[in-house]
């Protein structure tokens, strides 16, 4: 198994360029926790919180927006059994959520994430590369509530469709 900072730093140079991050000047390739955060924060949310729902079995749930001038947006993450808000930045609120995204007017549903690049590159086994990809990276980010005991222990379960030994549990069209 690797360690896991191998396993950051690994999926934050695939982000980095997938997600077109490497465009954004402020933010500095080696610090893998922020590329992650901005990837899984902007373009990959909604691979983000499915794969974080089929590790936790928590809903999903959709903030949408609209700005002036900007257009609408959304960001996908999760609501823990307490009510706390969970994305790849940590425990969060809607508060904090609408300041981060600059949209006071944003609303909040339930609602399932719409992936966009899963299923794209499945192994011969039924294991998606990046529901796996993604699937290290929640065991292994370093800040609550990923880095607690509690929440390692749930995520390590096998994820269908992230790990070999749950890849027969993912449905198939």
């Amino acid at each position: 198994m690797p360690a896991p900072d191998d396993v950051l730093a690994a999926a934050a140079a695939h982000y980095h360029v997938a997600a077109g991050l490497h465009e954004d000047c402020d933010l500095d390739p080696r610090d893998h926790v922020e590329v992650l955060a901005r990837a899984f924060t902007t373009s990959n949310c909604d691979d983000f919180a499915h794969v974080l729902a089929l590790a936790t079995g928590w809903p999903a749930v959709r903030m949408t927006w609209s700005i002036p001038g900007w257009g609408p947006g959304h960001h996908a993450l999760l609501r823990a059994p307490d009510g706390r808000l969970l994305d790849a930045r940590g425990w969060t609120d809607e508060a904090g959520l609408r300041r981060r995204y600059r949209a006071p007017e944003a609303l909040f549903e339930d609602a399932q994430p719409s992936p966009q690049s899963l299923g794209l590159w499945v192994d011969e086994d039924g294991t998606d590369e990046d529901m796996a990809r993604i699937a290290g990276v929640l065991r292994a980010l370093p800040h609550a509530p990923y880095s607690e005991p509690w929440f390692r222990t749930l995520v390590m379960a096998p994820i269908p469709g992230a790990d070999p030994q749950a890849a027969a549990d993912v449905p198939r069209g």
